[in-house]
């Protein structure tokens, strides 16, 4: 498995199992990126944000290591250097080439008070980008002068410590138990249509809410916030795909990521995730949006228990595994993933809604912020996401797509206010709403 450096890190891991399915399915113009960010209260001093970024990268080189071509599988290996300091850009989240990007496949973009992480999925999930965003701005205080504690449990590292080799585990093939493997969705989900665009284009559109009004309407309902937010969206596709009157219609389905570190006291730092689809059938009759809120609060109870959890993942593991496909040269298996992330990935939800929850951060250090975003770059072949966050009483929600209408998110907002929940809208692009 390579040799070690220091804190117990090797010079090079496979890719864990989650983040296999990335460079198989990588085009020349697109790859699953996703985007964490943070705005301070002052303007970022170039100099010492580059310093913090050289710090930062030391303790997380997860985050910047390379991603190299086997005869049987992509691996990591562990770079040394560390990426330059970009500016923002109006389109974030596009595809990300190694060769483009100094050899990294991980951006950090500045655009006055505001720093970015962009980061290839390959490399990481949200967790372990939002660790790498908070170690980041927490070390770039520090060199201001401003006494920020460490913070290991909410994921502010300290810098001046060698990075763990518990944060290279791969969670999935460390915990799969495999005492039973639960099948795989087999239902073709409804596609949200409408004008594409170029894949240098990704429209932006941010809802800004208060989180403590949101937090009530979603306790009256005996749901989480999540799932809350969820209902909503499902019932707005649901709708619309109710309006399009097609003559076959399909399930309207929501994923739904979710951080398995809780579950199994894991401190990894690449990807440990798992997905959950929840949502609802019209082929069944028509649904109230009471009824949908049912739908996804009861998928989300009988999912999130760890028995059910491992004989999800230990499915994806177990192919993995498999003796025989083991020794298939790798371009074979990225046949094999590009048509199975066609088919029975993305193909099986309408649109996605992650939900990365409270940015929870020290006294000293909160006091610096004031706000924090989390995006999905466009998928390659859905056409709407959504991402949330939540920082000091602000829920932000963004929305990424990659065709010209706005009609999911603007209904969706709509459906918010009608529920008394205010919204302040924000776009990349001028009119937009």
């Amino acid at each position: 498995m390579g040799y070690k450096m220091s804190g117990g890190v090797k010079k090079w891991y496979r890719l864990d199992n989650a983040a296999k399915i990335y460079p198989a399915t990588k085009t020349s113009v697109w790859a699953a990126v996703f985007r964490v960010s943070a705005t301070f209260k002052e303007t970022i001093d170039l100099p010492k944000m580059e310093l913090a970024l050289e710090r930062t990268a030391k303790r997380l080189p997860g985050l910047t290591a390379r991603i190299r071509k086997g005869v049987f599988w992509y691996y990591l290996e562990i770079n040394d250097k560390t990426p330059a300091l970009q500016e923002d850009v109006q389109n974030p989240c596009l595809r990300m080439s190694e060769e483009e990007n100094g050899g990294f496949n991980i951006r950090v973009r500045v655009y006055k008070r505001r720093v970015a992480v962009e980061v290839y999925h390959a490399l990481a999930d949200g967790g372990g980008g939002t660790a790498f965003l908070k170690t980041l701005c927490a070390e770039y205080l520090r060199i201001l002068g401003h006494e920020i504690p460490y913070d290991y449990k909410n994921g502010i590292l300290d810098c001046t410590q060698p990075p763990l080799a518990e944060e290279m585990d791969d969670g999935h093939n460390k915990f799969s138990k495999f005492s039973v493997n639960e099948k795989r969705a087999d239902k073709k989900a409804y596609y949200i249509r409408g004008t594409k665009e170029t894949f240098d284009v990704i429209h932006i559109t941010t809802g800004i809410i208060e989180s403590d009004i949101i937090a009530k309407k979603a306790k009256e309902k005996n749901l989480t916030i999540t799932e809350y937010l969820a209902g909503i969206l499902c019932y707005t596709a649901y709708k619309i795909q109710e309006d399009e009157n097609p003559k076959k219609k399909r399930p309207v389905i929501v994923l739904l990521p979710v951080n398995l570190r809780g579950y199994y006291n894991s401190c990894t730092m690449r990807n440990f995730t798992y997905f959950v689809l929840a949502g609802v059938d019209p082929n069944y009759g028509e649904f109230t949006q009471e009824e949908v809120f049912a739908e996804i609060h009861y998928t989300f109870k009988r999912a999130l228990n760890e028995k059910y959890l491992n004989a999800k993942i230990s499915k994806n593991v177990s192919t993995e595994r498999n003796p025989i496909l083991r020794v298939v040269p790798l371009f074979l298996k990225n046949i094999a993933m590009r048509l199975t992330y066609k088919f029975v990935g993305e193909s099986r939800s309408t649109i996605s809604l992650s939900n990365l929850g409270r940015m929870n951060l020290p006294e000293e250090m909160h006091k610096q912020m004031e706000r924090f975003d989390f995006m999905i770059g466009r998928s390659r072949f859905t056409n709407v996401n959504c991402a949330v966050g939540s920082f000091d009483g602000k829920m932000t929600i963004n929305f990424t797509r990659g065709i010209k209408e706005p009609y999911v998110e603007r209904a969706f907002f709509r459906e918010l206010v009608r529920l008394g929940i205010p919204v302040t809208i924000e776009s990349n692009r001028n009119g937009d709403e």
